[in-house]
């Protein structure tokens, strides 16, 4: 007898709806857990830390949207040039030193961090500017300087120059170029300075303000001057590494929204990270009497740093550095009355 083998078959069940969605869900849940193991791979890698669900991204963990240039900014660790790490040299050392540059260097006297006898700057200028213009002024002298010829008026124990950011729009040749010829001057001026070279300040990733800004610029600039250092014997202060966030822009919290300016915070950053990365050597400048320097005081609105009057100075007798008028009438704003301003020379 033919057995018929049709029947002993199984038949074939379908899945009922309630398995099919329960197939439909593990599917997800591995495709989800697959994606997550490749994400946190991919971020390890690259040394940053996944932030935790419903936690804001760290400073160190890159912005969807935005271009990570960390690696673009590469500076020799052993170069001569380099200033290490050392000790806090305390606030001694800051007094000592007179800092030249632009808005960011005018925002560190106009936010009370360093006093009028600390600076040579002025809003805008770049370093054809610097080199060229006479944009210091002293007390009872209607002259101007060049910043090279002020400091061998003020004779400092050391200068230290942050300049840059204004000269994005000019070529890395053309840029070091007119810083050489700066220091140049000031080394033949006053030979008696240490001279230590700031890198140029980094903006941050939005800098909507200022569009035309692009930060790999920035690195070129910094890494040229570490070049510049080592070839004319100078020092490098690498205080971008203190400003800047794990992408490689400047933090966002030391600058104002979508602004290239630095905040008192980050302000205060930078004057850290120079004190303890100091620069010692023996006292070289001459004791001779340091003349007084006069600057419009500037207004502070919140963050932002406004000069009043422009470049005008009350040139009466005894108006120049008080701001009274004969009579006694105080003509100053209220924020100069409070800080009191103190005419205390270099030592």
């Amino acid at each position: 007898m033919v057995r018929d083998m049709r029947n002993t078959r199984p038949e074939k069940q379908s899945l009922t709806p309630m398995q099919k969605q329960a197939v439909l869900v593990c599917s997800v849940c591995a495709l989800a857990a697959i994606l997550t193991i490749a994400i946190t791979m991919t971020l390890l890698k690259r040394g940053k830390t996944p932030a935790a669900p419903g936690e804001q991204p760290s400073s160190e963990v890159l912005v969807p949207g935005e271009e990570d240039i960390s690696d673009h900014y590469q500076i020799s660790e052993t170069s001569a040039a380099l200033l290490p790490e050392t000790a806090d040299a305390g606030e001694s050392y800051q007094k000592e030193t007179l800092f030249l540059g632009d808005s960011n260097t005018v925002r560190l006297y106009a936010n009370g961090l360093i006093s009028l006898q600390q600076f040579c700057a002025k809003e805008g200028i770049g370093t054809h500017a610097a080199l060229n213009e006479g944009i210091v002024t002293f007390k009872k002298d209607s002259n101007t300087y060049t910043i090279a010829q002020a400091v061998a008026k003020m004779k400092p124990r050391r200068v230290v120059i942050m300049l840059g950011t204004n000269d994005t729009g000019m070529s890395v040749d053309e840029f070091i170029k007119n810083y050489t010829a700066l220091v140049q001057a000031i080394q033949e001026s006053y030979p008696y300075t240490d001279i230590i070279v700031n890198t140029v300040p980094p903006v941050p990733a939005n800098h909507a303000n200022y569009p035309h800004m692009d930060q790999t610029k920035i690195d070129d600039f910094n890494m040229a001057l570490l070049s510049m250092c080592e070839q004319m014997g100078l020092k490098f202060l690498n205080s971008a590494e203190a400003l800047k966030d794990a992408n490689g822009y400047g933090r966002e919290d030391y600058y104002q929204t979508g602004d290239i300016h630095l905040k008192p915070v980050g302000l205060k950053a930078m004057l850290s990270y120079l004190r303890t990365h100091a620069y010692q050597t023996d006292d070289r400048h001459r004791q001779h009497p340091h003349p007084r320097r006069v600057y419009p005081e500037p207004q502070l609105c919140g963050d932002s740093t406004q000069q009043l009057g422009g470049c005008r100075l009350f040139r009466r007798a005894g108006c120049a550095v008080s701001g009274q008028l004969p009579g006694g009438q105080d003509r100053r704003h209220p924020f100069q009355r409070q800080r009191q301003r103190q005419d205390i020379p270099l030592l």
